[in-house]
């Protein structure tokens, strides 16, 4: 009776944290992101590399904070300017010039411009 028990708690619990995952976890973010590099026109696990190292903490997380604040896919693209920035940096350190990160570049660059010119003149 009480292995039952703890079954169905088990299983209770199982059913919440997917459900907990399905709808606001990672999953959301990685969903998220991979719109994002589609919109900006880099390819999605290069997408994900560079902004997993240009940001200090998850970069899931912060993908599925930003969409939960119900900005538009060009808004989040260009918040996540200065992040890209930095990730494309770190990876030209530590692996030096390859040739998907010089596709990105330019594309991370514009972003960047953007960003830049949005903070001086916000709207």
């Amino acid at each position: 009776m009480l292995s039952t028990i703890a079954l169905v708690l088990l299983l209770l619990w199982l059913a919440f944290m997917a459900f907990v995952w399905f709808r606001g976890g990672l999953s959301k973010g990685r969903m998220i992101g991979n719109k994002v590099a589609a919109h900006i026109g880099i390819e999605k696990n290069l997408f994900h590399t560079i902004l997993e190292n240009g940001v200090t903490g998850p970069s899931l997380q912060m993908l599925s904070t930003l969409d939960n604040s119900y900005l538009s896919i060009d808004q989040i693209s260009v918040m996540l300017a200065p992040s890209l920035t930095r990730g494309v940096l770190a990876l030209e350190q530590r692996f030096g010039q390859q040739h998907q990160l010089e596709l990105a570049k330019p594309i991370v660059s514009a972003l960047q411009a953007r960003w830049e010119s949005e903070c001086q003149n916000p709207k």
